[in-house]
């Protein structure tokens, strides 16, 4: 399944919170991505923080065009990503999808 080409859900009665099963198997289709107290999280590595800072803004503009909301925490070597639903207070389906983008940014400059 490529969850980097599908497009986020827009329409709000149509996010559900993913069962546990589901959520597994939509973790097995990314890279790197773990689940920490119901967040989908990743550390994204660079040489410098205005590299990491760029690379945080281009997953924004990808963020705002796919209605997600992520918390991103910078530092001198690393971006992290951490993604959640919280209509749901959870992990939808959207989350994984908006995952596979941001990993998608992150090959296209490597």
């Amino acid at each position: 399944m490529d969850l980097n080409l599908m497009k986020c859900e827009q329409e709000e009665a149509r996010l559900f919170l993913l069962e546990e099963e589901e959520t597994r198997n939509l973790l097995r289709e990314l890279f790197g991505w773990s689940i920490v107290d119901d967040f989908l999280v990743k550390s994204f590595p660079f040489e410098s923080l205005n590299k990491a800072l760029a690379f945080s803004n281009r997953v924004a503009l990808i963020a705002q065009q796919e209605n997600q909301f992520p918390k991103i925490v910078l530092n001198s070597s690393k971006a992290e990503f951490h993604l959640q639903t919280k209509l749901v207070e959870g992990l939808t389906k959207n989350d994984f999808i908006f995952a596979a983008k941001i990993d998608e940014q992150f090959k296209n400059i490597y």
